[in-house]
């Protein structure tokens, strides 16, 4: 097994990872946790597509598998290096979605010594546009 360094840039436990975002969850009436919108707080939040980072520690390729959401679509591939692993040596996941409010975000979702780290990052926002009353 050929072997990579670290990404440093994706290291949980280098403090290069801290973001203005955070991840918070409302009660719904079975008191069940929704998930808030990591970018406004809204709770109306849809997840379009999940992306996973399979690899052995530090090796040098990593398998991603990504899935759309809504058409079930799902490719594999082997990727020479980090690629968009959250994970700065294993595996790792991105959740995507929105927000009924407008907000884009990603969820990177890693691991370092026992411990689950999610990170929420804003990737854009959309116009929401609601029907006119006739």
């Amino acid at each position: 097994m050929e072997t990579i360094e670290p990404n440093t840039d994706k290291n949980t436990y280098s403090g290069n990872t801290k973001s203005k975002h955070e991840m918070s969850w409302t009660m719904d009436q079975d008191f069940d946790p929704v998930m808030n919108c990591p970018i406004c707080g809204f709770f109306c939040t849809h997840l379009t597509n999940l992306e996973v980072y399979a690899r052995q520690e530090d090796e040098k390729t990593v398998t991603k598998v990504s899935t759309d959401l809504y058409s079930g679509k799902t490719t594999i591939e082997t990727i020479e290096g980090h690629a968009d692993n959250p994970s700065a040596r294993r595996h790792g996941q991105i959740l995507k979605g929105y927000c009924e409010s407008g907000c884009n975000f990603n969820i990177e979702i890693s691991q370092h010594k026992g411990n689950t780290f999610f990170r929420p990052e804003h990737t854009g926002h959309n116009e929401v546009t609601y029907p006119k009353n006739r």
